[in-house]
């Protein structure tokens, strides 16, 4: 199985559980739930959460800002993004959406690659793969 996964929205970094006296609560279950519903419109996902050793790729690409000089867009297009949010951040915010959803839970992702890249638009990109042994 191998599915890619194209997500028109700004790179997301993964935010910390908030909390009140006694209780925890996901301070994006919302932009998660809002994601996952794209999902299912716009791919053909597995009915069952896949439980195989995967491998994911993620391009996580930022618009470059609309008030930077033509010079300075030509020179960062397609050049790494050494911003924040950090690229992990950003890789746990996608596994944690895609926990009993794609696959059962994120501990079986045995590898992955990461690149952040000015574009010409914000967007994810996230190519999902079983590993054969």
């Amino acid at each position: 199985m191998k599915l890619k996964i194209e997500l028109p929205s700004k790179p997301i970094p993964w935010n910390r559980a908030g909390h009140t006296k006694n209780f925890f609560y996901d301070t994006q279950f919302n932009l998660k739930k809002n994601i996952r519903n794209y999902v299912k419109e716009n791919y053909s996902i597995p009915l069952i959460p896949v439980s195989e050793a995967l491998r994911v790729t993620y391009l996580f690409e930022f618009c470059i800002p609309k008030s930077w000089s033509k010079k300075k867009k030509i020179a960062f297009k397609d050049k790494y993004h050494k911003n924040t949010p950090d690229t992990t951040n950003c890789m746990k915010f996608i596994e944690d959406t895609f926990n009993d959803f794609i696959y059962v839970d994120d501990k079986q992702i045995a590898s992955t690659s990461a690149d952040k890249i000015w574009s010409e638009r914000d967007c994810i990109t996230i190519i999902i793969e079983v590993l054969e042994y």
